[in-house]
């Protein structure tokens, strides 16, 4: 699940509205007032909140009137430590919580022990036996990721043009990722 369906889920829990920014009509008002939208009825749930950095703003006069937790939610693409102002407007009134991509557990649809094995029965993740699992079968679960709607393509569109990932002739892979891209020498 990304932060996206993430935040509607919430918002059909507390029967709230998602004020989603990467619509340029909603964007377009709430750049126009900011404050309006900060005030909204609460709980105030905002997605891709970087598109409108005046809307820091006014969220902090909002919290300035009334630090009650849980007023906002605010989910968004890019790193809320890397805007330029965002270190400075909520600084002490701001809770950052990471969505990272799922697991390989949780995209199999499994219990995952790994861990648990690591740190308390590491013999257990030694074995004799071969995976069963194919170079290339590892290398597509590497290049789908984790991000759901990278795992919602078709697995054939991995390499194509307009998909996410690209061969070029060096055997490097070029990804896109929730930070930027990212390149990985594959090895032959």
């Amino acid at each position: 699940m990304g932060k996206s369906t993430l935040l509607r889920d919430l918002a059909e829990d507390l029967t709230a509205t998602v004020i989603d920014l990467d619509e340029l009509v909603v964007r377009d008002a709430v750049d126009a007032d900011p404050a309006l939208y900060a005030a909204a009825p609460e709980p105030v749930l905002i997605d891709e909140f970087q598109h409108v950095p005046a809307l820091l703003d006014a969220i902090k006069a909002e919290l300035n009137r009334d630090l009650r937790p849980g007023r906002y939610v605010l989910t968004g693409s890019t790193s809320y430590t890397t805007l330029p102002r965002a270190g400075q407007t909520l600084t002490g009134r701001v809770h950052v919580l990471p969505v990272w991509p799922l697991s390989q557990g949780e995209i199999a649809g499994r219990t995952e022990t790994f861990l648990d094995q690591l740190l308390c029965r590491p013999q257990q993740l030694v074995t004799a036996t071969r995976s069963d699992t194919s170079r290339e079968a590892y290398a597509q679960r590497v290049l789908a990721g984790g991000m759901p709607l990278a795992l919602a393509r078709p697995p054939d569109s991995v390499g194509h043009a307009g998909s996410p990932i690209t061969f070029d002739s060096s055997s490097t892979v070029t990804s896109w990722t929730s930070g930027g891209f990212a390149n990985a020498r594959c090895c032959h």
